[in-house]
């Protein structure tokens, strides 16, 4: 029987070892030690990332002055108290961390509730503060890439804000002034794969390694996949997620290449309740299960897909606590 096992490596990482994946039932899980960040760093209100070496969550959203924070492998934890001169309320949507900067997107209004999308740099050397007004493109998940530039997975409405613009694109790469570099995917493509709803959502995942920049919409659409390399689009089967009941919860690349995506199934489904990964074959676009829980419930067992920091995955486990794991 194959084991995936998790031992510690160090004080602060944990290691997770299985052997090349095969059908999901003929693997197993053993539970060591947990790894520790602060909990409360996991329990704000974004759905908590890692990216790039941080923790990034934030709360007090939807006020005059959010508070982002992000928290290292060190447990060295930073905080900003972000505020818009004339903003009433400040949405944040998505946060990511890379290259000293923490970027994060959002939408601010004044009193009277007119407002504008943005795009927000912050240097985690100086707390510098960069804010970028974007003109008719709403944002919602970002990446922060290697060289420092920002994708970006977004909507854009139509002429008076009505319906989309369909020849919009829906992926973008930014620099740090805002100019927008590159875009990928029209609207019009992205509506002829998945539902209006999930294309202007952001319930969807948008992930970066060193040479990749992945986006998945939580359920159906298909997974896109950019080379940084050489800026070539591909296109890949969707996660097959359960027809009821399994939603995609998290996605991450690793840096030798390897794409993972976390399912959670709860109730409604033909699945077992607990956490699953995926990983994707791409020379044949199959998605290969892993049961995380195999049936068996605890507080220590991992379940939710954070990120990914360098080969390793990492991972939450339903106690709070993150934990740096490898697929072997």
């Amino acid at each position: 029987m194959t084991k995936l096992m998790i031992s510690p490596l160090i004080s602060t990482i944990l290691t997770v070892y299985c052997s090349p994946l095969q059908a999901a039932e003929k693997k197993d899980i053993v539970v060591g030690e947990s790894a520790q960040l602060p909990i409360h760093a996991l329990t704000l209100e974004l759905k908590p990332k890692w990216t790039k070496g941080a923790l990034v969550n934030f709360e007090k959203n939807d006020t005059a002055s959010p508070v982002l924070h992000w928290v290292d492998a060190s447990h060295q934890e930073s905080t900003l108290v972000f505020t818009l001169d004339g903003a009433a309320s400040i949405h944040i949507g998505d946060a990511a961390f890379g290259s000293a900067t923490l970027a994060f997107t959002g939408f601010a209004a004044d009193p009277d509730q007119r407002g504008a999308a943005f795009i927000a740099f912050v240097s985690t050397v100086s707390k510098e503060v960069t804010t970028v007004r974007l003109s008719n493109f709403r944002p919602e998940l970002i990446t922060v890439a290697q060289d420092g530039t920002v994708w970006i997975k977004g909507w854009q409405p139509g002429a008076n804000g009505k319906g989309l613009d369909l020849t919009a694109m829906v992926l973008r790469q930014y620099d740090r002034t805002g100019k927008m570099l590159n875009g990928f995917v029209s609207q019009k493509d992205a509506l002829a794969l998945m539902e209006r709803y999930q294309l202007t959502g952001v319930a969807g995942h948008l992930t970066s390694s060193l040479t990749r920049i992945g986006w998945h919409e939580f359920r159906n659409g298909p997974y896109f996949e950019i080379s940084l390399d050489t800026l070539k689009l591909s296109q890949y089967p969707a996660v097959p997620v359960s027809a009821k009941g399994e939603f995609i919860s998290g996605l991450a690349i690793t840096e030798n290449g390897t794409v993972v995506a976390n399912t959670s199934v709860w109730c409604c489904s033909d699945l077992p309740k607990g956490a699953y990964l995926y990983v994707l074959d791409r020379s044949n676009g199959v998605w290969e299960r892993i049961d995380l829980y195999k049936g068996k419930f605890s507080p220590q067992l991992l379940g939710r897909l954070l990120g990914a920091e360098g080969d390793k995955l990492v991972m939450a486990n339903r106690a709070g606590n993150a934990n740096f794991v490898s697929l072997k």
